[in-house]
């Protein structure tokens, strides 16, 4: 689902990150790297990034809130 969504709306992956991220640190105090490198696999696992696995990190970097 992640991976359709980058797919589809790459400009609005920042802010659903963000969010994602955010929330998870606030609500449920989990690490952002960690929910960093759960989106990581969730989108790998996804399977329709394949051929575009290391495009797919350097975007990550670019769009994940950085460390605290």
């Amino acid at each position: 689902m992640l991976g359709r969504f980058i797919g589809h709306r790459p400009s609005r992956v920042t802010n659903l990150f963000g969010a994602l991220i955010g929330r998870a640190e606030r609500e449920l105090d989990i690490p952002r790297e960690v929910i960093t490198r759960s989106l990581r696999s969730s989108i790998r696992l996804d399977g329709r990034l394949d051929e575009k696995v290391n495009q797919f990190d350097e975007f990550l970097d670019l769009v994940s809130p950085p460390p605290r």
